[in-house]
């Protein structure tokens, strides 16, 4: 897509999780990728602190999956619930804190967030991707076949022991690329620059004080308050959330009340909180204590051009689910195949994907938050909240299960209007299950690459010259066609039982594991073929 020589294919805004992950995948597929970041280094505090599977089998077809293990970024220990619990620490609810995804594992894993962007920055660096530290994006000129990118170098100033960044005077460069991508956060200088508007869900605005916790003695930290078990205390005084968070770590979440602001800053103040769960100046140190107002929004696009946003400079999300770096990290998957099929095909029509990713991702972005928001209403509430059935409001939020990866419409898959949301629905996460591929065996997210679909027989179909004609044009510039019958064999038989239970022949997958549509017959294959062909290419 366009003939212009560029610096890059894609400049990525951000060296977060969310920008190099993005990196890595269009890497993958031999894009030249530059990353800009205005910080000299990898941020070393804690933030996320939990991965979900979708994330993981990402990671697994970048060959990181047990990378992420053996470097302590991801903990793969069973926590068998989350509670809610009054200031009695009576038990209010009991949730399931993890239940087996479809990815044949764990739904939520532990993570330690400096430790993940380490290994996924050795990768970059390992496999060309230019990470380009203390350069700070400052404008963009979007162009019908490229962008040019303003980019000021930044100077590291330590001053009382505190970082800090600033712009040498008059030192900036001029970047083009094919495509921009702002990863670069909440406060997003991208977003800001396209003037995108972001949309203010509203809600409590309540202030937390995060504390994250290194133990001096691993054992004598099991022994303490919560050590193992996730709550919410659901408190007329003092709102607190205990996250156990990964290996070694710690971390606590209190509410402040306004006339704290000032004292929570205080060393003293901290560890009044934190001794009441055992940690305290003599057994610990604090890694991290940081106060934030939480808010809640997504952007009205994730596009403008021939820019992307993805992650935090796309939508913030309210702590409570979890999910704010894993909507990121979909972000980034969703986002990649499409760059890469406008980078390798000029037919392909960029307009079109840009359009349904903005409609895909939105959707998700708002279920998030506004479930996010709903529960920081019940955290924050300073009146007494019953046990039991009566419980209202608690009661409510337990039971309205929200599918939190099924994408908007309308997108690039099937419409799917009207049918009961099932998990073999268009826009809905294929089972990713155990195949053996000529006697070698692997999971069905390996087979696909950054931007590889593939349709899945369970048997051979009977393809007529008609039905060829398309396949052999869809495998000429999409994708690749996988037959379970003899030389591939699914050996638990989950995936050939979710065919037969849902009378299907076959499934279309996109790059990003979802399901593009189903097929009960080789004439539905055939159209469903056909239909994707055109949503992605212009003829």
């Amino acid at each position: 897509m366009g003939s212009s020589t560029v610096d890059c294919d894609v400049a990525v805004i951000g060296a977060g999780p969310v920008g190099l992950t993005l990196a890595l995948l269009l890497n993958e597929r031999g894009h030249n990728v530059h990353i800009y970041d205005q910080h000299a280094a990898l941020y070393p505090q804690p933030r996320a602190v939990t991965i979900t599977h979708q994330a993981m089998r990402m990671y697994g077809s970048l060959g990181l999956h047990q990378r992420l293990f053996d470097e302590g970024a991801v903990y793969a220990e069973h926590v068998a619930s989350m509670q809610w619990v009054n200031d009695d620490e009576e038990v209010l609810q009991e949730f399931p804190f993890n239940v087996k995804s479809n990815s044949g594992d764990f739904f939520n894993y532990l993570m330690h967030q400096p430790s993940l962007e380490k290994v996924l920055e050795g990768a970059c660096l390992d496999r060309g991707v230019k990470i380009f530290r203390s350069s700070r994006f400052t404008a963009v000129e979007n162009h019908d076949s490229h962008v040019e990118i303003i980019i000021s170098k930044m100077e590291t100033v330590v001053k009382n022991e505190i970082v800090d960044h600033i712009e040498k005077k008059g030192k900036t460069f001029r970047v083009t690329a094919h495509f921009l991508a702002g990863c670069d956060g909440a406060r997003s200088d991208v977003r800001e620059s396209c003037g995108i508007k972001l949309i203010d869900a509203g809600g409590p605005r309540s202030t937390w004080l995060i504390v994250d916790v290194t133990p001096f003695d691993i054992e004598e930290a099991a022994t303490w308050k919560d050590a193992n078990q996730p709550r919410q205390y659901i408190s007329h005084t003092r709102p607190t959330t205990c996250v156990p968070s990964y290996a070694k770590y710690r971390r606590w979440e209190f509410m402040l009340h306004p006339h704290e602001y000032e004292s929570a800053r205080q060393a003293k103040f901290v560890w009044s909180l934190l001794s009441k769960f055992g940690a305290t100046p003599e057994n610990s140190r604090i890694d991290r204590s940081a106060i934030n107002q939480l808010r809640g929004g997504w952007v009205d696009k994730f596009t403008q051009g021939r820019i992307v946003l993805a992650g935090d400079a796309a939508h913030e999300t309210p702590p409570f689910l979890g999910q704010g770096l894993n909507s990121g990290l979909r972000d980034a998957k969703s986002v990649s195949w499409r760059l890469s099929l406008a980078l390798q095909d000029p037919a392909v029509h960029w307009e079109h994907l840009a359009e349904t990713f903005t409609t895909e991702q939105i959707s998700i972005a708002e279920r998030l938050v506004r479930q996010a928001i709903q529960l920081e209403k019940v955290y924050t509430n300073t009146l007494p909240i019953p046990t039991g059935p009566e419980g209202g409001e608690l009661s409510a939020l337990k039971d309205r299960a929200i599918a939190i990866e099924t994408l908007g419409a309308p997108g690039i898959h099937v419409p799917n209007v009207g049918r009961p949301l099932t998990q073999s629905n268009p826009g809905t996460l294929i089972i990713d299950d155990l195949l053996n591929v000529e006697n070698k065996e692997v999971r069905l997210s390996s087979l696909l690459n950054v931007t590889e679909w593939m349709i899945v027989e369970d048997g051979p179909l009977t393809w007529d010259n008609e039905a060829s004609s398309v396949l052999n044009k869809f495998q000429d510039r999409l994708g690749k066609r996988l037959v379970i019958g003899k030389d591939c064999t699914n050996p638990t038989g989950i995936l050939t039982g979710w065919f037969k239970e849902n009378g299907l022949v076959a499934v279309l997958i996109r790059p990003d594991y979802y399901v593009y549509g189903v097929a009960k017959s080789a004439s539905e294959a055939r159209d469903l073929l056909g239909t994707a062909l055109a949503h992605v290419y212009r003829n």
